[in-house]
């Protein structure tokens, strides 16, 4: 990243929910995540936190340059090969955000067939758009935030001038559903092509380092409301919180699949549970929303 200086960055985890929760008159603890699956309470007061669920996060902002062109590059989901367009050539849902003094992209990357294909061109994207002096926002839905992890990581940090991601319903940390196998149920969310049935928590997290982010803050944010097939028998995600198609150990950037019930869905841990440069953002219980939903929740939470 060029200009890491210029990156706008949350406050250390524990310190910010320190803070917010200070203005609740009370104080609260982190549940930590430092090996394994999580079985410890959060806590605040010495009981059940209520309270932790009103805690307001930071969130990423928009910023410009003087003289200067700012791009928002949107990537899209697996089985896409646009923000706009879907598996088969069909329309997906929802256009790209619209701010006052942005220029919108809606990025070409085909995701049908393997990650390195879509690597590639994403790479094209933002060698066209993020290697002058404006800023460039990537904004990433589902695989598309795994795409955009892999580009940063395997590229000089200085090759663009990325002031943050921002994802949403992230895959960055692979989806159960896609390691399910089960083609019939992925063809109900989307997940009909080549690459995803290759997209699954083995296949990305070893794959590449998600500690290199470039310099860049990954913000996420994540749901919790389930689709009807997938919280059923089988359990792909063995009662673990997901909004249907990607489990919020990977929605909240964790370094592990780490267990989160889904009966109480919660983003905000300890920092060294995450990746490298990745936070959750707005809000620590994530959203009401399953995965076609999450989709343009982060462009309405940035004003476009």
């Amino acid at each position: 990243m060029k200009r890491s200086d210029s990156t706008t960055r949350l406050l250390s985890l524990p310190l910010a929910l320190a803070l917010a929760a200070s203005t609740l008159g009370t104080g609260c603890a982190l549940r930590t995540a430092p090996s394994g699956p999580r079985e410890d309470e959060r806590v605040c007061g010495g009981g059940e936190i209520e309270c932790a669920e009103d805690v307001a996060l930071g969130g990423p902002t928009l910023q410009t340059t003087d003289g200067a062109i700012d791009y928002v590059i949107h990537v899209g989901g697996v089985c896409s090969t646009s923000f706009t367009t879907g598996g088969g050539g069909k329309s997906s849902v929802g256009q790209p955000g619209q701010w006052p003094g942005f220029v919108s992209v809606d990025a070409p990357v085909s995701q049908q067939d393997s990650m390195a294909t879509a690597v590639a061109d994403l790479t094209e994207v933002l060698d066209a758009f993020c290697s002058g002096e404006g800023f460039c926002h990537l904004y990433g839905y589902s695989n598309g935030a795994a795409v955009i992890s892999q580009a940063l990581s395997v590229h000089d940090d200085d090759r663009w001038n990325v002031a943050w991601v921002f994802t949403t319903a992230s895959n960055e940390g692979g989806s159960e559903l896609a390691a399910s196998g089960v083609s019939q149920v992925g063809e109900m969310v989307g997940m009909s092509c080549a690459l995803a049935g290759a997209v699954g928590p083995s296949d990305h997290r070893p794959a590449w380092n998600h500690h290199d982010t470039g310099g860049a803050i990954f913000y996420g944010i994540g749901g919790y409301q389930e689709y009807w097939y997938t919280g059923s028998y089988p359990d792909f995600f063995a009662g673990g919180a997901n909004d249907g198609a990607v489990g919020m150990h990977s929605s909240a950037g964790l370094a592990e699949p780490y267990h989160i019930p889904d009966d109480d869905p919660w983003m905000c841990f300890a920092d060294e549970a995450y990746y490298s440069n990745h936070v959750p953002a707005f809000d620590c219980r994530g959203f009401d929303h399953d995965h076609r939903d999450m989709k343009l929740l982060g462009i309405e939470l940035l004003g476009g």
